[in-house]
């Protein structure tokens, strides 16, 4: 986080979370809804309506209820940044179980109640698995990605003072070696075309873009360098902190 950034608070990150999964849902029933209707020959954009309306009437309280009652006890510790494959499995669950075993026994009846409850919960849970396990794979991919700019900047890197592939001396000091004193040069006249290398100086001084020599880019490749590290120890302090918080659970 850069400085100046006021602290995301848990109750700003649940709302988020709200807000975020409730459009995601209504949206993804809506673009199923209109699938539908173009596969039945029916009215595409009414069905789209009926669609999104109906999973925003579940996802919302749904992730309300997960959120601000269901997770905050059953799972305290978790936050939003959780690499676990059992990330709110567990609040997922007693929420959808509830808000759709209610949805059914008000919609349909008392009987639909116990069907209502296995259907949204089983469901439910079995998206959050899926999308756990996609977490998981994409901070790995991140994590290896990384790593492997980390390990181009080491080839790229002069060691030691010698260039990186062949081991030669730098470019400046093989130039020292090998450059003879001036010799006197004759004066001559001006080159016809000087003035348009004058002309051409001047505009390149104006333009943002400007030559980086081999220190400075030297300078950059150390830097970022660094932030890759910097990354990659946040990222297995994390693993670490993860690997502990499950080795607890399953003691």
């Amino acid at each position: 986080m850069s400085n100046g950034e006021a602290p995301v608070t848990v109750s700003e990150e649940a709302a988020l979370r709200v807000v975020k999964g409730s459009l995601a849902t209504s949206l993804a029933g809506g673009i199923f809804g209109s699938i539908y209707g173009v596969i039945r020959a029916q009215p595409a954009t009414l069905l789209a309506a009926q669609g999104g309306a109906n999973c925003f009437v579940f996802a919302f309280p749904f992730f309300a209820l997960r959120e601000y009652a269901i997770s905050p006890i059953l799972e305290p510790n978790q936050t939003s940044v959780t690499i676990d494959r059992t990330h709110k499995l567990a609040s997922t669950a007693v929420s959808a179980s509830l808000v759709g075993g209610s949805l059914a026994w008000y919609f349909r009846g008392p009987k639909k109640f116990v069907p209502g409850i296995t259907t949204f919960g089983l469901l439910c849970t079995a998206l959050q698995v899926v999308g756990n396990e996609a977490r998981i794979q994409r901070f790995n991919y991140l994590a290896a990605r990384e790593r492997a700019k980390s390990t181009a900047l080491d080839v790229a890197l002069p060691v030691n003072g010698s260039d990186a592939t062949t081991g030669s001396p730098p470019q400046g000091e093989v130039a020292s070696a090998t450059v003879e004193s001036p010799q006197p040069v004759e004066p001559t006249s001006e080159p016809a075309h000087s003035w348009w290398k004058r002309s051409w100086s001047s505009l390149a001084s104006l333009s943002p873009i400007r030559k980086v020599s081999d220190e400075e880019y030297e300078k950059i490749l150390r830097e970022k360098k660094a932030d890759i590290q910097r990354q990659l120890a946040e990222i297995d302090e994390q693993i670490l902190k993860e690997g502990q918080q499950g080795s607890k659970k399953a003691v």
